[in-house]
């Protein structure tokens, strides 16, 4: 979850820097790929909640597994 939490935040910094100029200074020529970037989201979201599933899957297997011991 880690990972995809990295990614997203990197993702999101890129097109938000894209649309701040820095220094106050004129918008640059557009050095970030907007449509990569918004698939990178896009993926680190999916990534992210296939985790979450996946630990609440876990999560409902371990207590089906300690109701049949205890």
């Amino acid at each position: 979850m880690q990972a995809q939490s990295t990614a997203f935040d990197r993702a999101a910094r890129g097109i938000a820097r894209s649309f701040v100029p820095s220094g106050g200074a004129e918008p640059q020529e557009d050095s970030v790929d907007l449509s990569a970037s918004a698939v990178a989201l896009l993926q680190a979201k999916t990534g992210f909640e296939a985790n979450v599933k996946t630990a609440e899957l876990e999560d409902d297997m371990m207590k089906s597994t300690l109701s049949m011991v205890v």
